[in-house]
């Protein structure tokens, strides 16, 4: 059936399978079983929601709820939210049970839970066992990271994010097993790379696009197999290298748009999917059954879903690793059972909860811990918690709040600041006329009272004082530092010192994906009709994967 989105008025389809799935998630309370409904927003807005939600790498000084003392936490002080270090809210010595309270039914009830969200302190950064990585965040075993975010199990990452397993990188976007990578997006098992994009098992290249298995090339699209290419041309392992250092510090006074751009000539697969069946979306691997789905791994039976990996049965949610049966939730892992959640782990039949971790058959709750059968942080008999919560449901049903998720307002960030402006920018005007929290930044230049700086245009022309300097940017004239790490790392790749802050970098990467939205169109070898996420008025020349792959092999 269609329906219309209350928020853009756009017409989307809800299938039989959509209903299908959620009848498999309808809970039954007190002998009483609550249908789930569909959205009533389409795929793009439900996005947009969850994502303001979502800040994965900026920081901000705040100030300790519990000491008073300055800290680092991903929440702005603006935001007015309660925060602690993490090491006290991992601890026992925080216990959210001391802000339960009882359900009030004369009022609404998604109100009550983001007021009790407002109440419970949360810890000022997410992540795990961090080594020398207080600022990095949403981290889980990592090792001297700086400024990374979504990052796991890797050491030496900085400036970048969404990074599993790779060492010794910086300025990358979407990075897997990976070590000695610079301003990489979308890559696989590389090596030494600069500028490498959508590609996998490539070392020492420099500026490929969609290669596979070729090392010691520059420039080159669609490549696979192959060394010793520049432009896809091949040469002489002699010929390269008498070519190689010129053409390097060529592109490096170029622009990395420009040269993707350039490269569009060539002809493209209509997504990067790799080793899957029946997929629709983008930079999706070893999985099956995906529906409009984009950064997926590992993983099968998603739709309308961001960001998961070794996960299954999940629609309309963003980010999650070990998930199952989840719906409309947001920063999930090792949970099952999750429906309008935000930011669980390790979890099981939980509704409506938030920043908790270790709870299961849990409804309303926030910053909770290891605990059963609560509402509204307040201890239950099973008995009675399944009582109340059907009478809480039948309330938000009758308050038509059932199903839908937590408001924009109650976001802690800027929706500048969110990850929603990566993938759905918005002015300031048009973020506020939606209802969205917008924050202004300080003005930097009023805190700066230095001399400026003149970066060289050889590395080699650097020493260590570059490290006590405030640089400019020279895209947003925002104010940026070079770390020492980060000097070190520029000193042995034989890179440039970058003229834009961190920011401005990370936004260069982003345009350098497609958006997270599907086009019919027909492949442009065989007529065969694709989604994909090249527009139709695009230039690119797009195939079919079954054409794509007769031609690069």
């Amino acid at each position: 059936m269609n329906s219309n989105c209350t928020n853009c008025g756009t017409t989307f389809e809800i299938t039989k399978s959509d209903l299908k799935f959620l009848e498999k998630l309808a809970p039954t309370f007190a002998g009483k079983t609550f249908s789930v409904p569909p959205l009533d927003t389409c795929a793009d807005c439900t996005m947009q929601n969850l994502l303001c939600f979502r800040n994965a790498v900026k920081l901000y000084y705040n100030t300790s709820h519990e000491s008073g003392e300055k800290l680092l936490s991903i929440y702005p002080e603006a935001s007015n939210y309660k925060v602690i270090p993490s090491s006290i809210w991992l601890s026992d010595e925080f216990d959210a049970s001391i802000y339960a309270r009882d359900v009030d039914f004369s009022r609404s009830i998604l109100q009550q839970i983001q007021e009790l969200d407002n109440t419970v302190p949360r810890p000022a950064t997410i992540g795990f066992e961090k080594e020398n990585s207080d600022y990095t965040t949403t981290a889980l075993s990592v090792k001297n990271c700086y400024m990374a975010g979504r990052v796991g199990y890797s050491e030496n990452v900085l400036y970048s994010t969404c990074i599993i397993k790779c060492k010794d990188c910086v300025d990358c976007f979407t990075a897997f097993e990976c070590e000695l990578c610079y301003s990489c997006v979308d890559v696989r098992n590389c090596y030494n790379c600069i500028a490498v994009i959508d590609s996998s098992s490539v070392s020492d290249s420099i500026a490929c696009l969609r290669c596979t298995n070729i090392n010691n090339c520059f420039g080159c699209v669609n490549l696979k197999n192959a060394e010793y290419c520049i432009f896809n041309e091949q040469y002489s392992k002699q010929e390269y290298q008498q070519k190689i250092g010129d053409l390097k510090q060529q592109f490096f006074s170029a622009n990395l748009i420009d040269f993707y751009n350039d490269s569009q000539s060539h002809f493209i697969t209509k997504d990067s999917v790799h080793f899957s069946e029946n997929v629709t979306g983008n930079f999706i691997q070893n999985s099956k059954n995906i529906n409009n789905s984009y950064d997926i791994i590992d993983s099968e039976d998603i739709k309308n879903s961001c960001s998961f990996e070794n996960s299954r049965d999940v629609l309309s949610s963003l980010s999650g690793y070990n998930a199952e049966l989840c719906y409309h939730t947001q920063a999930i892992a090792n949970t099952n059972t999750s429906l309008f959640c935000h930011t669980v782990t390790d979890c099981f039949n939980v509704y409506y909860c938030l920043n908790s971790t270790g709870i299961k058959n849990c409804f309303g709750c926030a910053g909770l811990k290891d605990a059963e059968y609560c509402i509204f942080n307040k201890q239950y008999s099973k008995e009675e918690y399944e009582k109340t919560v059907a009478a809480i449901i039948e309330k938000m049903i009758a308050d038509e709040e059932w199903g839908q998720f937590f408001t924009r307002q109650h976001s802690p960030f800027g929706y500048n600041f969110s990850e929603a402006q990566d993938y759905f920018p918005l002015t300031k005007k048009e973020a506020v006329k939606l209802g969205f929290n917008w924050y202004e930044e300080p003005d930097q230049q009023e805190q700066y009272l230095g001399a400026a700086y003149v970066i060289p245009d050889s590395i080699k022309q650097v020493d260590d004082t570059i490290t006590t300097k405030i640089l400019t940017c020279q895209v947003t004239g925002k104010l940026y530092k070079i770390i020492p790490q980060e000097l070190e790392f520029y000193q042995k790749m034989e890179i440039p010192i970058p003229r834009q802050c961190p920011e401005s970098r990370h936004q260069e990467r982003m345009a350098l994906r497609n958006p997270r939205s599907l086009h019919r169109r027909e492949c442009q070898k065989c007529n065969k009709a694709i989604d994909t996420t090249y527009a139709p008025d695009r230039p690119e020349t797009v195939y079919c994967e079954a054409c794509y792959l007769s031609e690069v092999y």
